[in-house]
C-alpha cells in the first residue's frame, strides 16, 4: 500500500494527471489486492476526467494485444504504473507506444538486473534483514511454532528515477 501510495505522489509530483494501473490479477491476488485498493482509494479523490480505469488482464499470457490497446486508446493514460515492467515495456512498445514520449511507466518493483525503468525500489535487502531480525528474536525467547497473533513488519519503499518518465516541466505540459 505505501509502495502504490509513495508511486502515485511521485508521478503526480512529476505532473503526470492521467494514471493508469496495469498488472494480471494474478500478481494482484499474491499481494491480497494491496495495490489495487491503494490505487482505487486514489482515484477517489481525483476528478473523474483524469480517472484512468485499471487494466486487470488475467495473465500476461494468452496477450489480449486488441483488449490492451482499447484499454489504451480509452483510458488515454499518460503513464502506467505496473507490477512486471519487463512485460509493458515490451506491450506499450507493441502498442506503437514510445516510452516515455508517449507513456511514461514505472514499476512497483525496481529490479537492478532488468530494464532501467523509475518506479519503487521495495528495499529487498531491509526486508530480508527484518525478517531475521525476527527469527533470531523468536530464538532468544524459545517460541516455536506458528505465533497464535500474526504481526506484519513493514518496510517502506524508496522511489528511484529512472528513463522511463519524462521531466516534471515536460509532463506538466509547461
Amino acid at each position: 500500500y505505501q509502495n502504490m501510495s509513495l508511486a502515485l505522489e511521485n508521478v503526480q509530483r512529476l505532473g503526470y494527471r492521467r494514471i493508469g494501473l496495469a498488472m494480471t490479477r494474478i500478481a494482484d491476488a499474491l499481494v491480497s489486492h494491496v495495490p489495487l485498493s491503494a490505487f482505487a482509494g486514489y482515484q477517489q479523490w481525483i476528478p473523474n476526467r483524469f480517472r484512468v480505469p485499471p487494466y486487470l488482464p488475467h495473465d500476461w499470457t494468452p496477450w489480449d494485444k486488441e483488449a490492451f490497446h482499447q484499454w489504451l486508446v480509452r483510458g488515454r493514460p499518460e503513464i502506467v504504473i505496473c507490477s512486471d515492467h519487463r512485460k509493458m515495456n515490451g506491450r506499450l512498445k507493441e502498442a506503437g507506444c514510445r516510452i516515455p514520449q508517449d507513456v511514461g511507466m514505472v514499476t512497483l518493483d525496481v529490479d537492478a538486473m532488468a530494464i532501467p525503468c523509475a518506479g519503487m525500489d521495495q528495499n529487498s535487502e531491509l526486508v530480508g534483514a527484518a525478517a531475521v531480525d525476527t527469527v533470531v528474536g523468536q530464538l532468544h525467547r524459545n517460541e516455536r511454532g506458528i505465533p497464535a497473533t500474526s504481526q506484519t513488519i513493514t518496510v517502506e519503499g524508496r522511489w528511484v528515477d529512472g528513463p522511463t518518465v519524462r521531466a516534471r516541466n515536460r509532463a506538466a505540459g509547461t
